[in-house]
């Protein structure tokens, strides 16, 4: 796929992995609902996060402290 030399493969990755090449293409209007999704999404994700598993000293919302 490229033409890269062994020495600039990243060993750590499995050999079907090691040749892959990721391309991006610009579209004339970019999906900024998706992109909006996605950032929700990462929010909501990581809010869950943080209320399942706090962090210790960490102030919970709508704590007195």
């Amino acid at each position: 796929m490229t033409g890269r030399t062994s020495r600039d493969r990243d060993e750590r990755l499995p050999e079907r992995m090691r040749d892959y090449r990721i391309e991006a293409e610009p579209r004339q209007s970019p999906d900024l609902h998706k992109l909006a999704q996605l950032f929700i999404g990462m929010a909501r994700a990581r809010a869950e996060q943080d209320r399942t598993n706090p962090t210790p000293g960490s102030r919970q919302p709508g704590s007195c402290a």
